[in-house]
């Protein structure tokens, strides 16, 4: 029998000036598999998710797991927030410090393990966004390839899947992605 209601609260009430409940859950999960070699950021097909708060003053619960790997020594991936006729907004950055790359994501292995041995890393990343608004709001995946790497296919990031993707029973398993949302009442 299903249970419907707007909001998740304790049964004891939330305290004042605490946030409270879960009023709605969004996520997408990625199965296939993706590469760039691209210098520039794009989307990842799959790994976007839409969410309309019902309040301006709700804050977002945002949390990913990506599987990802480099052709050569790293790769990125970063979280954006759409709002129609806004400009995207990046989340979840470093401070800035030089040419340093500040995004969400930025994997560094050895390469010939990553070439050689297929390493995959599975990254979580969990916050809360203040996005101010109760228009519809897009969460989304983006990766590039190195930033340095011109273009070059050998520069490439990689979601779900590993370099030599070998098809064997013991190295190299493809994996899953996910991006949820929640809505936390303000």
């Amino acid at each position: 029998m299903p249970i419907f209601t707007t909001s998740l609260r304790p049964g004891t009430g939330i305290p004042s000036g605490k946030h409270g409940g879960i009023i709605q859950v969004e996520s997408a999960k990625k199965t296939d598999t993706f590469i760039t070699a691209s210098t520039t950021f794009v989307d990842v097909p799959g790994l976007a998710v839409t969410i309309t708060p019902h309040s301006s003053n709700s804050k977002i619960l945002v949390s990913i797991s990506l599987s990802i790997c480099g052709d050569y020594f790293a790769s990125y991936a970063r979280i954006i927030r759409a709002r129609s006729g806004q400009s995207d907004v990046e989340l979840f950055t470093g401070a800035a410090a030089g040419s340093r790359p500040v995004s969400a994501i930025c994997m560094t292995g050895d390469n010939s393990i990553l070439d050689s041995h297929g390493q995959i890393f599975l990254v979580h990343r969990q916050f809360i966004d203040e996005p101010g608004t109760d228009q519809e709001l897009t969460y989304k995946i983006q990766s590039s390839g190195r930033p340095d790497g011109g273009g070059n296919a050998s520069n490439s990031s990689r979601i779900n899947y590993s370099v030599p993707d070998r098809d064997t029973n013991s190295y190299d398993a493809r994996q899953a992605s996910e991006i949820m949302v929640m809505e936390v009442s303000g």
